[in-house]
């Protein structure tokens, strides 16, 4: 079943499915995956952890060399930003633990 929130941003990003979002039941948020997706969404999942520890790593070696740097670290792409603020905000949705079988 998916989260009403995550029902809502996929609502908003891709369109309505037919049903108003501001009625959704429990059993208009379920939905069937096959195997492949959910290895799809699990490899996205850790793609983005490991990305986030990359930049962390490297946000965390210019800080040593450049102090000055603390407040402009990843603010050089705001669109990059903004997606992968979304990003985490979906994987954080997915995450929840409504979603375990």
């Amino acid at each position: 079943a998916l989260p009403p929130e995550l029902a809502f941003q996929l609502n908003e990003l891709f369109g309505p499915v037919g049903i108003d979002s501001g009625s959704l039941t429990v059993e208009d948020c379920v939905v069937h995956i096959d195997l492949n997706l959910a290895k799809v969404i699990h490899e996205k999942w850790k793609e983005s952890v490991m990305e986030r520890q990359r930049q962390e790593e490297v946000s965390c070696g210019k800080l040593m060399r450049d102090p000055s740097l603390v407040g402009h670290i990843g603010l050089d792409n705001p669109e990059q930003k903004s997606s992968q603020r979304m990003g985490k905000k979906l994987l954080k949705t997915l995450a929840a633990p409504e979603m375990l079988p």
